[in-house]
């Protein structure tokens, strides 16, 4: 399948992204049968940062690890140039990702070009009970890291306003939260 970006869809995009999303959906269009690719977040709503990430949602009934493999350095160079992020869901995937990450998916639904294919989304009903789940769960486990950064940084006890604004250490960096007072 040869794929060629709609020039329409990509209008508002600066070129360097618009000319990662052709070379990486093309890969994709020649490794494995897409239903669809799906751009979504500020991206799609042509509002796109120096620090957004370009996100791709890439939809097929199954792929092989070799049809993954032959998408790993178009990523990687789309990553490293344009911060491209790729999820990829099979389509017998759909219904449970929606229900697990209903309040993802709505931003989704609401904020999405199609790129290729057809949207999933046109019938698609998140309920409100789903995105009640979801935001409780996203609300506990930051609960739950909260309680552990005031074990951590327990020199917050007398400003416990700090615990929340002080910066939080992430994966592999290098900095400390501040330790003021």
């Amino acid at each position: 399948m040869t794929f060629e970006l709609n020039r329409d869809l990509a209008k508002d995009l600066p070129p360097t992204v618009a000319t990662i999303l052709q070379e990486f959906i093309a890969t994709l269009a020649d490794t494995m049968p897409l239903e669809s690719v799906i751009l979504f977040g500020s991206t799609a709503e042509g509002r796109l940062r120096p620090t957004s990430d370009v996100n791709l949602l890439v939809i097929a009934q199954d792929w092989t690890l070799q049809q993954l493999d032959a998408a790993r350095l178009p990523l990687r160079s789309g990553r490293a140039a344009a911060g491209l992020t790729v999820m990829f869901l099979k389509s017998g995937e759909i219904d449970a990702a929606v229900e697990s990450f209903a309040v993802k998916f709505a931003d989704i639904k609401a904020r999405h070009r199609v790129l290729l294919g057809k949207s999933p989304f046109d019938a698609l009903q998140i309920t409100r009970e789903a995105a009640l789940r979801r935001v409780q769960q996203v609300l506990l486990n930051l609960e739950l890291r909260l309680r552990e950064r005031y074990v951590v940084e327990g020199d917050h006890a007398a400003d416990p306003g700090t615990w929340a604004t002080a910066k939080t250490r992430r994966k592999g960096s290098t900095t400390r939260p501040s330790r003021s007072g």
